[in-house]
This record gives C-alpha cells, structure tokens and sequence, in this order.
C-alpha cells in the first residue's frame, strides 16, 4: 500500500484496495471465512495486478543486472573454422573440388567458441509471479545470480523464491518447466548439432522446443470430470454430468471453449501433433454428456443420430474438431496477430 501510494492520491480507491486485501476467502470445502495474513488470495480478480506492482521493484533490478552482468555482443570466432574460411578463400578456382572439399570441412566446423570465457549474457522472462532466468556463462554465474534475487526480493518485495520450483538447470542436458510448457534442446539429430544440408551436413544451432505437458492436460481433463482413469491407468471419456441441462447448442458450444481454449495456449507448442489425443478425449466426452441427456445410452447412438461433429439439429453448430495440427498461422497477416487473436471472443453460452 505504501508503494502504491507513491503515485495513486485518490482515497476512495485505496480503501476498496484496501478491503479488497484484507477481506479474505471462503474456504469451499468448509464454507469457513479465512483471512490469510500476508498476500491476497489465488484467484482474486485483481492479483495479476498487485502482483505486478509488487514484482516491478524485481523487474527494475534484474535490468540492472542483465546490464552489469552482460559481456561482449558476441563470442569469439573459432580459429579453425577461420582458417578453413582462409584456405578456400585463398585456394585455386580451376580445382573445383578442392573448394568444395574445404567447403565441407567449414560447414562441419562451428564459426565461434561455445566456451568463449569473455561471453557473458543474461535474458530475464517474467508472466505474472513466474519468472525464468536464462544465463550464458558458469554455474557459479547462475547461482550467483540465484542468491542475489532470493535476497532482494525478501528484502524489497516482502517474498520468497518456492524452493520447490527454482532450479538451476543446463538448457543443454536438461528438460524444464515454464508456464505448463515442458522445454528443452533439440540434439535428435547428433550431439553435436549437425544438421542435414542440400550438400550433406553442416553445424547448426539445436533447436528449443516447446512441448506441451500432455500429463498435465490430462490430470486437469481428470480433475475436471471429463475423463477417469481405470485400473491399468488408461484414460477413459465420462459425461460432464453438471451440463447435462443445458441445450444442445450449449453443450457443444461448451466443449467448444475447452478445445479452442487449448489450442490457443498449445498451439505453437513442438509436440503439438500430441494434442490429437486430447481433442478425441474431449469429443468423446462431448457425446456421452449428449447421450446423457438425449437417454441415448451410448456413444455410438449420439454419433449416428449428430454425425461425427454432434451437430446440433436446431442451430447447426458443430463441435470444432481440427482437421490437421498443422501450424500454420502467417504472423505477417494483421488478422493473425497474437492480440488480435486474444481479443476474440470464445464465450460459448450465447442466446439463440
């Protein structure tokens, strides 16, 4: 409150701010009011806010950081990969194949030093409390930089780092979490980064993929109701029994939200072919909530009376079931802009 009193006057507003953080929760399995003792409640309509306010102080000081901490604009050119560069540059023209030998010895050679100690750089990513700090340099940098930001943001944002969630890991070797989204370098191809080439292979960069947590979605489809686990621990579609009221049309249009939903949020992912299964999870799901209400009994009768995208009869809405998984969004269109995209609307209960 005394941050933001630095530069909001307005007494009416900071009362409601005020009641707003102190006014607590009702506990939904006990009905019981709790008044925590520090911070707001998950899932307050104005936390991504405060949250904002308080980490400004930790986003002001990590600028600070990436400024001292960065190093050299770009690592040092490889000697060997120089040299081959020199020899063909130098070699005779009439003796094509010596060229292309030296050609392929280049390509196969990086053009600088991964282990350049003078090459020094940080990038700092942050979305609401979660926040991932990526290091080029040692172990000892990283943790060095760990100490310092457990340290001023208890000191400066009254918080602690979850000691569950921060690691320290090597984007090289290792698989982290970030976002629900599981990351990690590409080096199917080789260990050492080659990458295949219309002349054969060269060097290249592994690439970082952005996988989608599969595990994840279905714990969440579980905990949901849309989906159960048998003894084997297999997934298996139930009805969403507390729809089971409302019309045909906002049925599908429900189930409509959750797929667009995922889409939006997995959609530029690496392993987003996965999301298949997903999708046919909710589908069935989609018809057995139907044959619940229509006392269709099974699956196999609501396909055969709606067809394979439950069409509802009346309004001709259709469950949105993606053809391919294909990415295929053209940023340099404006109609595909990420905020554009956002800004569309996906509410689902409309009036006929």
């Amino acid at each position: 409150m005394k941050r933001i009193n630095k530069y909001i006057g307005d007494p009416r507003f900071l009362e409601i701010l005020n009641k707003f953080i102190k006014a607590g929760y009702i506990d939904p399995k006990t009905g019981d009011l709790v008044k925590p003792e520090r911070g707001t409640h998950l899932g307050g309509l104005i936390s991504p806010l405060l949250c904002n306010i308080v980490l400004h102080e930790l986003d002001k000081y990590m600028a600070d950081t990436e400024n001292k901490f960065s190093q050299e604009k770009t690592r040092k050119i490889n000697p060997v990969y120089k040299s081959w560069a020199y020899k063909r540059f130098s070699s005779n023209d009439s003796v094509a194949l010596q060229r292309l030998n030296l050609l392929r010895e280049r390509r196969d050679t990086r053009s600088y030093l991964m282990a350049d100690q003078n090459y020094r750089s940080l990038d700092y990513i942050r979305y609401a409390d979660d926040f991932i700090v990526l290091v080029s340099g040692s172990f000892k940098d990283a943790k060095f930089i760990q100490n310092n930001i457990k340290d001023y943001i208890k000191a400066n944002c009254g918080l602690e780092l979850n000691q569950n969630k921060t690691v320290i890991s090597n984007i090289l070797k290792d698989e982290w979490s970030f976002l629900g989204a599981k990351m990690k370098k590409n080096f199917k191809i080789n260990p050492e980064g080659c990458v295949k080439h219309v002349s054969g292979t060269k060097v290249g960069l592994a690439k970082l993929l952005v996988n989608s947590s599969i595990d994840n979605l279905l714990g969440i489809l579980k905990k949901s109701g849309f989906v159960r686990q048998n003894k084997l621990g297999k997934f298996i579609p139930i009805a969403y029994t507390s729809i089971v009221n409302l019309t045909h049309y906002e049925i599908v249009s429900f189930y409509n939200d959750k797929i667009k939903g995922i889409i939006i949020c997995d959609y530029l992912d690496s392993n987003r072919q996965t999301l298949a299964s997903i999708f046919g999870l909710i589908k069935a799901s989609c018809a057995l909530t139907l044959a619940r209400k229509l006392k269709l009994k099974t699956m196999r009768k609501v396909f055969r009376k709606f067809k394979g995208n439950l069409k509802c009869p009346d309004t001709d809405i259709e469950l949105f079931c993606p053809t391919t998984l294909k990415l295929r969004i053209d940023f340099k269109d404006s109609d595909n802009l990420p905020e554009k995209v956002l800004l569309k609307a996906w509410a689902g209960k409309r009036t006929k």
